[in-house]
């Protein structure tokens, strides 16, 4: 519902105790001072007209908050990917071979386990960076990504980005995964580079692609205990050189 009435809040900024908000076609409309004549007349021609209205009881109001990373993929599976040394490297070779066993009918009920609960604490946008391979079954949370975007489109923003690397072929080369990312409703592209034998080259193409698609780029960076690599510093480059 696009127009209601949210009563009875605190707005940080103004110098009211409460007030009424009115929402009109999804926009702020009006603020009044909750004590006055005019809230008084006004709630209750609205109410009496069967309106919508919310009673915030004297909470604060805030704007929705923004989750900028997450990996809905892995919500909820640490049972099935436990990791006993705490590292990445652990975290990615175990979860790795759970991966087989999970179902594209799973992954969606486990994202939007996920997705319920941010909004349950106010999140209203959401970056999520899914895994994406070069064969069918590789690709099963990238689908459910998408569809749990639509389901949840108006309600909780989600920003899709696929997580390219270690692949047979360069992305800018490989038409039929292209195909599949773009089908798949993605925002971005994004990848872990520092982990990768030729990781320069991985993140040139990475670049490219997403420049030619004018999609977003979202890298995991030199997160590994090794100080010589510095991925960083050819990711800077390609920066600059857009």
């Amino acid at each position: 519902m696009n127009n209601f009435l949210i009563k009875n809040v605190c707005v940080p900024g103004l110098d009211l105790d409460e007030a009424h908000i009115v929402i009109k076609d999804g926009r702020y409309d009006t603020i009044m001072p909750a004590v006055s004549n005019e809230a008084l007349i006004f709630t209750q021609n609205w109410e009496e007209n069967n309106k919508k209205a919310v009673d915030g009881r004297g909470w604060t109001i805030l704007p929705t908050f923004t989750d900028i990373h997450t990996h809905l993929d892995k919500a909820f599976t640490y049972e099935q990917v436990p990791n006993y040394s705490g590292t990445l490297r652990e975290a990615i070779t175990n979860y790795q071979s759970a991966f087989p066993a999970f179902t594209e009918e799973g992954m969606i009920e486990r994202m939007r386990r996920l997705m319920d609960r941010a909004l349950s604490y106010g999140t209203g946008r959401m970056r999520t960076h899914i895994n994406t391979g070069e064969n069918k079954k590789e690709n099963i949370a990238l689908q459910a990504a998408s569809k749990i975007k639509e389901e949840y489109k108006g309600i909780l923003d989600l920003q899709i980005i696929a997580m390219v690397g270690n692949m047979s072929q360069p992305l800018t080369k490989n038409i039929e995964l292209q195909d599949l990312l773009l089908s798949n409703n993605i925002d971005g592209i994004g990848g872990a580079p520092h982990l990768s034998e030729s990781c320069n080259e991985e993140i040139e193409d990475l670049f490219a692609f997403a420049s030619s698609r004018d999609l977003l780029i979202d890298l995991h960076t030199d997160e590994q205990d090794d100080p010589e690599v510095r991925s960083i510093c050819h990711i800077i480059k390609q920066v600059k050189n857009i």
